[in-house]
């Protein structure tokens, strides 16, 4: 009972005092704060967090959207607020900080940003998306990818080749699977996995 009291007590001491070095000019004390947040994974902490994916500092985003990460899957409720509030650099942050957490239930709302007005946060909602369907391919093409229209999916698998071609080549044989379709049914995705495969070795070789 001590023992917990004093944790609490603890952890209420670090969360007063990154609030007042969050507003520091300061810039390693404010890094130092958000590094000291993401060790606690407590719901206040994980708001400051989610609060210093507002500012304008990338490095301070950065820290932060790395923190959240940390926290994992406690950190998901408020970085998914994030990707439809703020500015593109928030948006942008919680992508990442989602890609790295890398859970396959966030791969909806991620896939929404592929429509996002900026191109920075469409770029970094590809790269969390390749994470999650590096880790779980075969999820990923059944919950997501095959609920989604043709053009979606082409346009997806578009953007995959270009930052993912291992992910893009294994999607491709997956969704070819669970279609009963020729990986030529797929129009320019058939193109692009001719262009990313490895070559086939020669005699000589």
């Amino acid at each position: 009972m001590l023992e917990n009291h004093s944790e609490n007590h603890d952890e209420r001491d670090i969360i007063a005092e990154a609030i007042e070095d969050l507003k520091s000019s300061d810039i390693k004390k404010r890094l130092a704060a958000v590094d000291k947040l993401a060790t606690l994974g407590s719901h206040e902490a994980i708001g400051l967090l989610e609060k210093a994916l507002y500012e304008e500092s990338w490095h301070l985003r950065l820290c932060a959207a790395n923190g959240m990460a940390k926290i994992g899957k406690k950190a998901i409720p408020s970085l998914l607020k994030t990707l439809t509030d703020g500015l593109w650099y928030t948006r942008s942050s919680a992508a990442y900080a989602l890609g790295v957490i890398g859970d396959e239930l966030i791969a909806e709302p991620l896939f929404e940003l592929l429509e996002d007005r900026n191109e920075t946060v469409k770029m970094e909602a590809i790269l969390a998306l390749s994470k999650i369907a590096a880790r779980y391919p075969v999820g990923f093409v059944r919950n997501c990818l095959l609920e989604k229209e043709r053009d979606a999916q082409l346009a997806f698998l578009r953007a995959l080749a270009r930052v993912a071609p291992d992910v893009h080549r294994e999607l491709v044989a997956i969704l070819a699977e669970e279609t009963s379709e020729p990986i030529s049914s797929f129009e320019f995705v058939s193109r692009e996995w001719h262009k990313t495969r490895p070559p086939k070795k020669t005699k000589d070789e």
